[in-house]
């Protein structure tokens, strides 16, 4: 039987790999050592296996959107299999689902290689458990209908479940909160950490010059922090963590030091946001997600009561956000609620 332990464990999504990536081979995967890191056309698997050690991961989980993405197109099955190399050399697990993005042939292509490796597996919409956690992995695929997002998501209502990681539109998000998990994560699209119904909530993207990336530390299977993370370059990474069971607002962590509370953050005027050297950091007042989590919090309530209950938003005072009975969230949601700056 297996014993639970401390456990940390490591979330990647929407990987955006550089073009010249779409040139490797198996061949190329069979040859990849760590030494091809320090080549620089190697740079976006070196970040990301840079991440992966650095944090100590012992699990890492990857949450769609990895053979290609809007940004970089597609192709880069043997980018991902050259990284997932390096983590099957040193016996680290790994586990991932399907984005909207992970297309055929290309995806296929990195499925069939990748059933050849031992510490890697593919958890689309099923329920697995990995080093005594239960993770249930939700792909694109099943978010995009509220049915089939309700059966997988009831099919595993018995099972106390660690970790969700999905790549969700989304409209269906609030959805997630049902499967019960202390730590619900999902690609696709926006940077956003928050608690709500006893469940820290995470969302991932990337672009080209940033790596968001989650942490997730548990003590016997008991989820004890959760942090999303914004990997600047290699020397700079600035953490948001939210300690479970602590009220106090999440902190802002860059290099280790808390340099402000993300309460004062969300209420300070954006023109605030410029240091010394004149970066803009604008975007930090967004992270957290307070008006998202309004809005989640007047959803659950609507779709569980069919009415509003005290303190929470009245749907008609959700500016511009057009809810129906169905959920079905316009992109005015997106832009209004949970824009990127």
């Amino acid at each position: 039987m297996f014993t639970f332990r401390l456990m940390k464990v490591v979330i990647l999504s929407d990987l955006n790999w550089q073009d010249h990536l779409r040139d490797l081979t198996w061949q190329h995967v069979v040859a990849f050592t760590e030494d091809h890191l320090y080549e620089p056309r190697y740079e976006r698997i070196a970040r990301y296996f840079e991440i992966i050690i650095a944090e100590k991961a012992e699990l890492v989980l990857l949450a769609g959107d990895i053979t290609g993405d809007g940004f970089c197109g597609h192709g880069y099955q043997y980018a991902l299999l050259s990284l997932l190399s390096l983590l099957e050399k040193r016996n680290i697990p790994s586990a991932f689902i399907t984005g909207n993005h992970d297309l055929s042939p290309y995806f296929d292509e990195f499925l069939k290689h990748a059933r050849t490796f031992t510490y890697t597996q593919h958890i689309s919409n099923t329920l697995v458990t990995i080093h005594g956690l239960n993770i249930l992995g939700i792909n694109f695929h099943c978010t995009t209908s509220k049915s089939t997002l309700n059966k997988v998501i009831k099919e595993h209502k018995d099972t106390a479940v660690h970790i969700c990681i999905a790549h969700s539109e989304i409209k269906r998000r609030i959805r997630l909160f049902d499967s019960g998990a202390p730590l619900i994560l999902t690609g696709h699209y926006d940077r956003k950490l928050f608690s709500f119904r006893d469940s820290v909530f995470v969302s991932l993207d990337n672009d080209s010059s940033e790596v968001s990336y989650a942490t997730a530390l548990f003590n016997n299977g008991n989820l004890i922090e959760s942090r999303i993370c914004i990997r600047q370059h290699v020397e700079r990474t600035i953490y948001l963590p939210q300690i479970t069971g602590h009220d106090s607002s999440p902190y802002l962590y860059s290099e280790s030091k808390a340099v402000a509370s993300f309460e004062k953050l969300e209420a300070a005027h954006d023109s605030s946001f410029q240091d010394n050297e004149g970066n803009d950091w604008t975007y930090l007042k967004y992270l957290r997600g307070r008006q998202q989590l309004a809005a989640y919090k007047s959803m659950y309530s609507y779709k569980k009561n069919k009415e509003q209950l005290n303190g929470l938003l009245p749907i008609a005072n959700l500016h511009r956000m057009q809810i129906s009975p169905g959920y079905r969230i316009s992109s005015l949601f997106v832009r209004d609620y949970i824009g990127r700056i």
